[in-house]
């Protein structure tokens, strides 16, 4: 369905890596979002350099998870990530947002997240995309569950049929922007 020129590579223990990047900047492109979130959890696999085929695609994705589209505050952005950041890994892939953040005596003590370069404003409202599971509470969705019900649209549409969609169109991947987790220190 595509190429890839490079193996997007999976790791769950980072604070981000090219799979996850891509996944979340597809889930953004196909809501048309802000922002978007994705648990580390939910990444299965790499996509290798060169065909890209359908199967890797399900490797990648193997769950029937659909994109949400919620309108959040920022201050509910910043505590989806807070409450998945750790001293030496994050456990929630990011795109549209760049987290800065600072280690004390070996916990996070600072977190500052912009937006096109800008600190994100805590009570502006943000249009956030991520999966039906994440919006449930699971892996790391506890601040999800604080969106008001009628600021959750389920588009129905599966991840994975992003990713189709959005490798077909483009025809080739190459690593997306990294760095979405940088240390102050």
């Amino acid at each position: 369905i595509g190429k890839s020129h490079q193996t997007l590579n999976f790791e769950s223990d980072t604070f981000d890596n090219p799979i996850g990047n891509f996944l979340t900047d597809v889930t953004r492109w196909k809501a048309k979002a802000d922002v978007a979130f994705q648990n580390a959890g939910g990444v299965r696999n790499i996509i290798p350099q060169g065909d890209v085929r359908l199967r890797d695609v399900y490797q990648v994705m193997p769950f029937e998870n659909t994109i949400v589209k919620l309108k959040m505050r920022g201050k509910l952005v910043y505590e989806v990530v807070k409450d998945n950041l750790r001293p030496d890994r994050t456990s929630m892939y990011i795109s549209g947002i760049d987290v800065k953040y600072k280690l004390a005596d070996g916990k996070i003590a600072e977190i500052k997240i912009e937006k096109d370069g800008k600190p994100i404003e805590m009570e502006k409202e943000y249009t956030v995309a991520t999966n039906n599971y994440l919006t449930s509470g699971g892996s790391g969705g506890r601040a999800f569950l604080k969106v008001e019900k009628e600021n959750i649209e389920d588009t129905m549409i599966l991840v994975r049929d992003a990713m189709i969609e959005w490798i077909k169109e483009n025809k080739e991947i190459s690593a997306p922007k990294g760095n979405r987790f940088v240390s102050m220190e």
